[in-house]
């Protein structure tokens, strides 16, 4: 496993996945040293953070190995924190859903010792200048546009299936998810509560456009100014649109 500054880039082969999570000093007991500090103190535990370039490798057999220790690892936060701490996994915007048209955290988000979908909800919501973005257009930005209609590839706007419209979370939790291979996957419809474990916009114009890019980062059109108002009615509208 390449271990870099960000957890984001964290990745490696799948033979070298397990070992990743189960070794001396890995990622199980990394998690359930702070699960046995904190099991009677919170109501709510996730067990890892968006490691979406893990979490997307395929083995041979065609199955994701790190979703698959994430099940079990799962199951070791359950049987010490017990039924009344809700236990999770906090996906990237694009990592809850599916990669490349499997449904490869299906087996994680339908486990019995999960108790909700966690997305860090960054999603695309506008795609215009700072002067054309208002309290209608982000509001718009949820039913619409990046994510929901198309994705962008190589700067062309490629027409998708609402069954792969990340951005359409309610089509994608009230349905059943077939992989490329005709299979059915573990998911049933409306069976877990989804929770926006991460949402936020930065205090720079046209942050709504990409909200996922980070300190030192300019969103699309963005001029790189501060500008206080646009985070303010950028975070009142999620509030008011988005109901879980």
């Amino acid at each position: 496993i390449k271990n870099t500054p960000s957890y984001k880039t964290l990745t490696g082969s799948a033979d070298e996945i397990t070992d990743f999570f189960t070794k001396e000093n890995g990622y199980n007991e990394f998690i359930l040293h702070y699960v046995e500090l904190l099991k009677d103190y919170v109501y709510a535990f996730i067990i890892g953070n968006e490691l979406s370039n893990l979490t997307s490798i395929q083995d041979e057999n065609g199955n994701f190995p790190a979703v698959d220790n994430l099940v079990n690892l799962a199951q070791q936060v359950k049987e010490i924190v017990g039924d009344n701490v809700k236990v999770g996994y906090s996906a990237g915007y694009k990592e809850y859903h599916s990669n490349n048209y499997w449904y490869n955290l299906d087996k994680l988000w339908s486990s019995e010792y999960i108790d909700f979908v966690g997305i860090k909800a960054f999603f695309p919501l506008t795609n215009s200048l700072q002067t054309e973005i208002t309290k209608e257009t982000i509001k718009q930005g949820w039913i619409n546009g990046e994510g929901y209609d198309y994705i962008t590839e190589n700067g062309i706007q490629i027409p998708i299936e609402q069954k792969y419209a990340y951005k359409n979370i309610e089509y994608w939790w009230k349905n059943i998810h077939i992989n490329p291979d005709g299979r059915q996957t573990d998911w049933v419809p409306e069976s877990k509560k989804i929770w926006f474990t991460e949402y936020g916009f930065r205090s720079i114009d046209c942050a709504t456009n990409e909200p996922f890019k980070g300190i030192g980062e300019s969103p699309k059109y963005s001029t790189g100014n501060s500008n206080f108002y646009a985070q303010k009615i950028k975070l009142k509208n999620v509030k008011r649109t988005i109901k879980t």
